[in-house]
């Protein structure tokens, strides 16, 4: 599977304007556990058409990185993200924080180091949803390594389903690849229980952000639970907005059924944030999309949250 994540495409990546970085805002995206910079490029995309300058980061372990994946010390894939976001906060007048599953865990790490101007979170890490997390502490000195493909069946068409849309393009009859994701993907439980720390740190820096905050959340979710995104959402001092949609946890993938309501969420969410910040026509439309199932909620008195917060602050960039 090294030549697979060889490939430039997982690399991290940025999307610039021509015209420097001074006249527009910027916003820094982070991706999740086992995940790469790829996964976040259609948001990406969505925030360069709406005027954004992007940046996407690689988490160390993952993506063209991901040789050193079982050797990630402790406490490395937040201090990389605060060093990105750190750096980048001063490039830009007005930057935005983007974050998918733990991604999303280390975004709220980072602001409440440093606010960003306003956060968008997509399945985003507070507990992982499976029971038997709570002993990882012990478990991870007593089993060094799980590997959950071992035992896959190929031709199992909900197997072909979720590679099909989490790495489209591996060749999944190929008897090579099959014995590489069998026998690669070893996974540390310490970096299993590293991302629970992470998680749950989140609960008590929650308090602690107050900015606008978007959360999109597919249902039900079987990894980080969306039971915890709409604790989250009463946590935050922000104003917050929550969109619990049909779906599962990978909602950034254009495979994933839920995408086509992703993409209108997020190109409606850029689109505001320009026309806030920046203060002049947004140079996006958002997609069409058939009326959105699921739910929307809003924190108490977050009517308009996002775009009226954003415009009081539009005078006042952070240093």
């Amino acid at each position: 599977m090294l030549d697979w994540y060889s490939q430039p495409r997982f690399r991290p990546f940025a999307l610039t304007h021509a015209n420097g970085r001074c006249e527009r805002p910027g916003a820094l995206m982070i991706h999740g556990f086992t995940g790469s910079p790829d996964e976040l490029r259609p948001i990406a995309r969505i925030a360069h058409e709406a005027g954004f300058d992007v940046d996407v980061i690689c988490l160390p372990g993952h993506g063209t990185d991901i040789g050193s994946f079982r050797t990630v010390e402790e406490g490395a894939w937040r201090q990389v993200a605060l060093d990105a976001w750190r750096d980048f906060r001063h490039r830009y007048p007005w930057s935005v924080l983007v974050g998918y599953s733990l991604g999303g865990a280390l975004a709220i790490h980072a602001a409440a180091e440093r606010p960003p101007d306003a956060m968008l979170l997509l399945a985003p890490l507070v507990r992982i949803a499976d029971r038997r997390a709570a002993a990882l502490p012990i478990a991870q000195h007593l089993i060094r390594e799980i590997e959950p493909f071992r035992r896959l069946d190929f031709a199992h068409p909900g197997v072909r389903e979720f590679f099909g849309i989490i790495m489209p393009g591996l060749d999944l009859d190929d008897p090579a690849i099959q014995h590489a994701i069998r026998t690669e993907f070893a996974m540390p439980l310490r970096l299993v229980d590293e991302c629970r720390r992470v998680g749950r740190e989140c609960e008590r820096l929650a308090p602690s952000i107050a900015l606008p905050v978007t959360i999109i959340q597919g249902r039900p979710d079987a990894i980080v639970g969306h039971q915890r995104a709409r604790w989250l959402v009463d946590r935050l001092a922000g104003s917050t907005v929550y969109h619990e949609i049909p779906g599962d946890h990978y909602i950034p993938f254009p495979g994933a059924s839920s995408w086509p309501v992703v993409e209108r969420l997020v190109a409606n969410w850029f689109r505001d944030c320009w026309h806030a910040l920046a203060g002049d026509t947004p140079t996006v439309t958002a997609p069409a999309s058939p009326s959105e199932p699921g739910s929307d909620r809003q924190n108490p008195g977050a009517d308009g949250a996002t775009s009226s917060a954003l415009r009081s602050m539009r005078e006042t960039p952070h240093d």
